[in-house]
């Protein structure tokens, strides 16, 4: 058993009703686990985090506000983001959960994990709910390698169709944390530039990959290549960490993009292969977004064949040809101004 998976009806009490964010997702994803067969996957239990542990990304302030909204309320604590009395109480055991992953991972006891969580987290900021987020999962955890296990370099990859803004900015100024981003653009939360590259000892420690609504598997592809590769190559990370949402699939209803069940096939044996290469196989995944369940299914199938080599190379890029110059300026812009790529 080289893949651990967190995967438990708790994250399912977070009720949301019929937002796009809603237990229904787990569901599917029980049904692509057991398609493979539970027995292949390590089970880890989930657990609440220690508080103290929580309050180095989030504030006591914001954390105690949360928790008091959600057992007072049940509705909309933002514009986008929807709770219910037990939402606190079920994200305490994400954040918590994906803490005990990163234990079970740096301890040697297992080296991949992939958490199937509710509430998401990477638009989480470290006062404020946002995007169906409460709390940053991955960066509660990214924090702990850094300052608990003296990790010196860790990077975090975000294939969410959305940009991962929350997980920038807690990073922005780090040269210790690799954050890359690929993500619709112009498109919600309206940021994501390439040219936010980091700021301080963060400069050039931050990608950001912005595609254009409609855009294919093709613009990964060339991008993963050329890109992100050689960064993860010249950066050398000790350990990665993936942002997982599937909600750049042509079908999915809140995205603009026209990726296929292929990307993620891709996506995903790419980064288990690069773990692998430098980091001893370290790899940590969270899921995120993706809102419709039949290419959430396939996407999360997909990512688990591929962490466990059951795909070698079984994936087909197509080529779009409208996309070529777009790409090949993209690319050529990010290399002129990134340290790590020249």
């Amino acid at each position: 058993m080289n893949l651990g998976i967190v995967n438990s009806d708790i994250f399912k009490k977070h009720d949301t009703g019929f937002h796009p964010e809603n237990s229904s997702r787990l569901e599917v994803i029980d049904s692509a686990i057991d398609k493979i067969g539970r027995k292949i996957f390590f089970d880890i239990e989930p657990q609440k985090i220690d508080l103290s542990v929580l309050y180095k990304i989030h504030s006591k302030e914001y954390v105690s506000f949360v928790e008091k909204f959600c057992n007072d309320n049940e509705g909309r604590i933002d514009e986008d983001t929807v709770v219910s009395n037990e939402s606190y109480n079920t994200a305490i055991y994400a954040c918590g959960s994906v803490i005990k992953a990163l234990e079970f991972i740096l301890q040697n006891s297992i080296n991949k994990v992939f958490c199937f969580i509710r509430p998401p987290g990477h638009h989480a900021l470290p006062n404020k709910t946002m995007g169906f987020c409460l709390f940053n999962n991955l960066s509660v955890a990214i924090n702990e390698a850094l300052e608990k296990y003296r990790l010196k370099r860790v990077a975090v990859l975000d294939f969410d169709v959305h940009h991962g803004n929350g997980t920038e900015q807690i990073f922005y100024n780090s040269n210790k944390v690799l954050t890359i981003s690929w993500h619709q653009y112009p498109f919600w939360p309206f940021s994501g530039s390439y040219n936010d590259i980091g700021t301080g000892k963060g400069e050039g420690y931050n990608i950001n990959i912005p595609i254009p609504e409609g855009f294919s598997d093709y613009i990964y592809f060339e991008t993963f290549e050329n890109i992100v590769l050689p960064a993860l190559k010249k950066f050398n990370p000790e350990m990665i960490f993936v942002a997982a949402g599937y909600d750049a699939h042509y079908k999915d209803p809140l995205g603009g993009l026209n990726a296929t069940d292929n990307l993620y096939k891709y996506l995903s044996f790419r980064i288990n292969q690069i773990s692998d290469e430098l980091c001893n196989g370290r790899l940590l995944l969270t899921l995120e977004g993706g809102y419709n369940l039949e290419a959430l299914h396939n996407g999360v199938y997909n990512t688990l064949l591929s962490l466990l080599y059951k795909y070698d190379r079984k994936y087909k890029i197509s080529k779009n040809e409208n996309e070529n110059q777009y790409i090949f300026n993209l690319i050529n812009n990010i290399i002129a101004i990134n340290k790590l790529l020249n």
